[in-house]
């Protein structure tokens, strides 16, 4: 649709005396194929500030410079993301696009709720028994369904340490340390304590 286009029809919904409660700006199609889609949204933001916006997208295209230009949209309030697979071989039959897209819609859902925690992300799956199975659906309905509370946590270069240790001893010994992102306390009742199996409070 012509940039005008959407422009009049804008236009028009300002002048409404109840403002539009939501406005999904596709219908069929990826949102971020389509080359105005910044501007649309800075018309949205300017014309209709009370009405919530939600994007549907597969997330394929979604960048960093797409997710800066994304968080300064205070409209926008749900991002879908179809994935349609969990397993890699489903994606690519289902998508027909690279199974490493998986890893990097990941890290942007991670990074868009990081900026911006009011957005509601979704991740939604098409179930179609051509390309996935049961399993796959209820594998995927109850790995995402906790995604609001859900983190992971990668270890590397684990090593025990004394009990009383200076700032730069500690990064003699992990040069990698960047106090505070790199050290928690981690009490017995911790969910990472009881997974690691600990005997002591670190």
């Amino acid at each position: 649709m012509p940039v005008e286009l959407y422009t009049e029809i804008i236009n028009d919904i300002s002048r409404w005396e109840e403002p539009l409660f939501e406005l999904i700006p596709v219908n069929y199609g990826e949102f971020f194929l389509y080359e105005h889609w910044f501007d649309l949204l800075n018309l949205i933001k300017e014309k209709l500030p009370r009405t919530r916006v939600a994007i549907p997208t597969n997330g394929s295209l979604i960048d960093e410079e797409t997710i800066k230009k994304l968080i300064t949209i205070p409209n926008i309030w749900v991002i879908n993301f179809s994935i349609n697979g969990f397993f890699k071989e489903t994606y690519e039959s289902f998508m027909g696009l690279p199974a490493e897209n998986m890893d990097r819609i990941h890290r942007t859902v991670m990074r868009l709720k990081t900026l911006r925690p009011d957005i509601t992300i979704r991740q939604s799956m098409v179930f179609d028994p051509r390309y996935s199975t049961d399993l796959e659906r209820d594998v995927f309905e109850d790995y995402f369904s906790g995604t609001e509370h859900g983190f992971a946590i990668r270890l590397e270069d684990v090593r025990e340490l004394p009990t009383a240790l200076e700032l730069d001893e500690a990064r003699r010994l992990c040069p990698r340390f960047r106090p505070p992102q790199s050290f928690q306390r981690l009490p017995p009742e911790s969910p990472l304590s009881r997974a690691l199996d600990l005997p002591v409070s670190v």
